[in-house]
């Protein structure tokens, strides 16, 4: 049997027999429409997959795992000026969902389905998942934010855990501070950093340091009761820098500076970088695609 996580590389025989051997875990990957976190990146991979494959694999160690395809759904209306930009409508989107877990599941799994009802920020599309998370760890695994690294940034976080909650961060020039949580850290503890204060977007001048947050957290579940008591921080959101400000007055909460290159695909330039170093990695195209950009950059 294949061991593979990934629904696409599987055959219906393979499924069926994954769930024979235990209750699959079907991750869908669902969004606000096609663009973002569904961008191609390189030439085999869309980013939101990539992210849930990374998570999948971690987790397949206990249980067996498999991240179904990329589906479109929702509507958010300043959205709709980027290109190309479609959706199916929520009750499309289960029907279809339904349609994918019946064709492999046996008649008594039971499913979990979690939506964030409105655009309402991060720590409240955090808190939609709690139901599901229990009183366990969690990760939380922005798309946008794609991590090239020999041992996945997850792992790395999964390795250092010792029940007090972490976030990766890394350097950032001081003007772009506004764009990102800020940490300020202090006793360090092997790799980590206890954080002493995080803000959410301060303007450089306001900033207590250039270390920034990026898109992985390995959060405890304490997080939540203090996510269900802030009310709307930067921007009219529930931000999960304020929910992470308030449980580091409980427990310690630590900052990471994980080993790998990151790309914040969330910008168009990032987005275009990923795609030149994922295309030079790849082991068809970077001999070709190589000999192309020499040429091109000759020519500039």
């Amino acid at each position: 049997m294949s061991n593979s996580v990934m629904w696409k590389e599987l055959t219906a025989e393979e499924l069926r027999g994954k769930a024979a051997a235990n209750a699959i875990v079907v991750l869908p990957v669902a969004s606000m429409e096609q663009h973002g976190p569904h961008l191609p990146v390189g030439v085999d991979t869309i980013l939101c997959e990539g992210v849930c494959k990374g998570g999948a694999e971690k987790a397949a160690r206990d249980v067996p795992v498999v991240v179904a395809p990329t589906l479109w759904c929702g509507m958010a209306e300043h959205h709709m000026a980027f290109g190309g930009t479609f959706t199916f409508d929520i009750p499309t989107y289960r029907a279809v969902l339904l349609a994918m877990l019946k064709s492999v599941l046996p008649s008594y799994a039971s499913c979990i389905y979690i939506r964030q009802p409105a655009p309402l920020g991060l720590g409240h599309a955090v808190l939609c998942a709690k139901p599901a998370v229990g009183n366990s760890p969690f990760f939380v695994h922005l798309a946008d934010d794609l991590i090239d690294a020999e041992v996945p940034c997850l792992k790395q976080m999964a390795d250092r855990f010792d029940n007090g909650s972490i976030v990766a961060v890394q350097t950032v020039p001081h003007a772009q501070t506004d764009k990102y949580g800020i940490v300020k850290t202090g006793a360090r503890k092997g790799d980590l950093y206890r954080i002493e204060q995080i803000v959410e977007k301060p303007k450089p001048d306001k900033a207590p340091s250039n270390l920034a947050v990026v898109g992985r957290y390995l959060l405890t579940p304490r997080v939540f009761a203090h996510l269900e008591q802030i009310g709307e921080g930067a921007g009219g959101e529930i931000q999960l820098t304020d929910g992470i400000a308030r449980l580091m007055k409980e427990e310690p909460v630590y900052a990471y500076n994980f080993e790998g290159k990151r790309f914040d695909c969330g910008s168009k330039l990032g987005y275009l970088q990923a795609n030149v170093e994922y295309a030079l990695a790849h082991k068809e195209l970077k001999g070709n695609f190589k000999s192309y950009l020499k040429k091109l950059a000759q020519d500039l």
